[in-house]
């Protein structure tokens, strides 16, 4: 039973196409939808008390409806129909005769077999979005029981890899850091390594849960424990950066910054993010870095230079070694160059030791 939009049914070559294909191929997994008025009359009640059943009456939804293109800012008229539309002239012009104009919910329950009438429920229930009105709700109980198996599903592979011998990283920390900070932990080469798996597990799931925001999730985590992630060695490079803040983010502005070795002030611009699409920003600095090779080079040489420690400091004035040293955690209170410059020299060391 074809869908039509703006009067033409959306077959291939239609703009609309893809999308709709997409769409339909996810309600026919969903078995069956039914949906159940909600507009209720009180029960009545016979003189001797006892109840008198309410039958809902038949109820009617119209066959079109009009719906926002958010790309476009058009807005779209879309309709359901069991067979392509008649034309015929008349003394205004050609006319569009449909054969329905409205679907009928019998006694206030509609059940629809989305293996037979995809395009059905996908009208009904995303074009028209019916529940909108507050007069009808949509229940999908087989769908939501499969929905919820492959949430449990996947929470119990993240479980079983990072939790028992199963992933391999039973006896391994430095691959959990590893993986970890391909995952924005920021703090995963100092964490514990018990508080760094459960972390760990929580960012997995979560951005599996906001995979569509994230176009992360459990698939990618097994990826990165066979080392088969292409993405990989990018996020644990930029996560070192941003944690040891060699990339800052300005909130004010929406731009991403390189910053000045020793004072960690801003030193120059990386890039911009559209206002519209600051919850994605490290995905999209991220692709930033793909798509920039030299740039990317500055960011491994610049990560390389903060795990081996700065050695040089004859650069800095005073005044910007104190402000390294306070960066650093190290009081510069009643001491001098030398000895100011030996501490940060042995914190670079012992820093490499750690990371090495």
């Amino acid at each position: 039973m074809p869908i039509f939009c703006n009067q033409e049914i959306v077959r291939e070559g239609h703009p609309k196409y893809d999308w709709v294909k997409k769409r339909l191929a996810a309600y026919k997994e969903r078995t069956n939808v039914i949906i159940v008025s909600t507009n209720l009359m009180p029960t009545t009640k016979r003189p001797d008390g006892t109840e008198v059943p309410y039958i809902r009456p038949n109820q009617s939804l119209p066959t079109w409806c009009n719906r926002l293109d958010s790309k476009t800012s058009e807005v779209d008229e879309w309709r359901w129909s069991t067979s392509i539309p008649r034309k015929k002239n008349s003394k205004e012009g050609e006319v569009v005769e449909w054969n329905e104009r409205q679907i009928i919910i019998t006694n206030g329950t509609m059940y629809i077999d989305t293996n037979r009438d995809a395009e059905k429920a996908f009208y009904l229930v995303e074009l028209m979005n019916i529940e909108q009105y507050g007069r009808y709700k949509v229940e999908d109980l087989e769908g939501d029981a499969k929905e919820n198996i492959k949430k449990l599903k996947s929470d119990a592979i993240v479980r079983a890899m990072l939790f028992t011998e199963l992933g391999g990283l039973e006896n391994n920390d430095s691959k959990v850091r590893e993986i970890a900070l391909g995952w924005g932990i920021t703090k995963a080469l100092t964490m514990g390594i018990n508080l760094l798996k459960e972390t760990l597990y929580e960012e997995v799931m979560k951005s599996e849960q906001e995979y569509t925001r994230t176009h992360r999730g459990v698939q990618d985590f097994l990826d990165d424990i066979k080392g088969t992630n292409p993405t990989t060695e990018f996020r644990i490079n930029l996560t070192k950066a941003l944690g040891e803040r060699i990339i800052v983010w300005d909130d004010r502005d929406n731009h991403f910054y390189w910053t000045d070795r020793f004072t960690k002030e801003k030193a120059g611009t990386i890039c911009a993010i559209p206002a519209t699409r600051k919850n994605e920003k490290e995905e999209l600095l991220l692709n930033f870095f793909k798509m920039n090779p030299q740039e990317y080079d500055t960011l491994k040489g610049e990560v390389q230079v903060a795990k081996e420690g700065y050695t040089d400091f004859s650069s800095l004035s005073w005044a910007q070694l104190k402000e390294y040293a306070k960066e650093k955690g190290i009081p510069s209170f009643q001491k001098k160059r030398p000895e100011l410059e030996e501490e940060l020299m042995a914190l670079s060391s012992k820093k490499t030791t750690l990371e090495g």
